[in-house]
């Protein structure tokens, strides 16, 4: 990112600021107010190449962290659903529950599928799409 004479340390540390506002605020105009500086400021930084992949960096680090947090839930959360699913006090809580558990494992399998996919078009290899079902349909 360039910088402008005489900012240095609290350039970079507004900078930083930025762009923590930017992944916690709602609108670009919500993160310029929050660490006080201009909109013309906010869209100079924003197009800014070094900027950008500075954020980009930020954006994709937090989203690892985000995901990382929810897979460490997912278990409790099986667990919860598969509890209901089987004494749920109500039927309707019982059906929510159990498709919950079946759309999730659809989902966990296509992306199963379609990793397969692509890791054998990469290797240039040749594979119907019944036979990947039946490769990846049997659990891990």
């Amino acid at each position: 990112m360039n910088k402008s004479k005489g900012h240095g340390e609290k350039f970079t540390r507004k900078a930083d600021e930025f762009i923590g506002a930017l992944l916690s605020e709602p609108s670009i105009q919500a993160a310029a107010r929050r660490v006080k500086i201009s909109s013309a400021t906010a869209t100079r930084w924003l197009n800014d190449p070094g900027f950008k992949e500075q954020y980009r960096a930020a954006r994709l680090e937090s989203m690892e962290r985000t995901t990382a947090r929810l897979q460490s839930a997912s278990l409790a959360a099986v667990e919860a659903l598969v509890q209901i699913a089987e004494g749920g006090e109500s039927e309707s809580a019982r059906v929510t529950a159990a498709r919950a558990i079946l759309e999730a494992a659809y989902r966990g399998l296509e992306m199963r599928i379609a990793n397969a996919a692509q890791v054998n078009v990469n290797q240039g290899i040749s594979t119907s799409f019944e036979d990947l079902v039946r490769s990846l349909a049997s659990p891990i």
